[in-house]
């Protein structure tokens, strides 16, 4: 009889996120319940599925996933990332329903990481939200894009549109070189 073999798990290859910001919806707050840490330590995890603006080869979202400590403990994580997507840091005593976060845009500081096996993981370092008196729609970028640039482009384009507010529209130019006086020629 010839022996009967498992097949290896195949990993799929996913593409990451550029680093750097990103814009991305919350799509799901999932309880993973206790989760064993490094330490031998259970804890009781949350899962925060982000979906970015940015598509993949394939041409589906890009989605970044975010482990927490499901604590309010002002050592935790989830208090500060609370803070960062309501603008207020709910106390250790209050009960919050996370679900009422899900659909909420911020832009996401991405960082990627490496494992110690190698793998590439990109982990949300900061979260910042979408202004409350502006609608940010969703754009479809591909993951190409790098949106640091997009960003300080945006960043200086709104910087020349107040500057030409301030100035009576007349741009500042350096003087012909004609017009500035060489050393040599200066009295001494």
């Amino acid at each position: 009889m010839s022996p009967v073999m498992a097949n290896k798990v195949e990993r799929k290859p996913f593409e990451l996120p550029p680093e750097g910001l990103v814009w991305g919806t919350l799509k799901e707050v999932k309880d993973l319940g206790k989760v064993r840490d490094s330490y031998g330590n259970d804890r009781p995890k949350l899962l925060f599925t982000w979906e970015t603006d940015l598509t993949d080869g394939e041409g589906t979202q890009i989605r970044i996933f975010e482990r927490l400590t499901n604590t309010l403990h002002a050592k935790g994580r989830l208090g500060p990332r609370i803070k960062d997507l309501i603008g207020r840091l709910p106390g250790e005593e209050d009960e919050v329903d996370l679900t009422a976060l899900v659909g909420t845009r911020a832009q996401l500081m991405v960082q990627h990481n490496e494992a110690s096996d190698g793998r590439v993981f990109a982990n949300i370092t900061a979260v910042i939200r979408a202004p409350k008196d502006k609608v940010v729609e969703t754009v479809k970028q591909t993951a190409k894009v790098d949106p640091v640039k997009l960003v300080i482009k945006a960043i200086k384009k709104g910087q020349a549109a107040q500057a030409s507010d301030w100035d009576s529209g007349d741009a500042w130019e350096p003087p012909d070189e004609s017009q500035i006086p060489s050393p040599e020629s200066e009295p001494g």
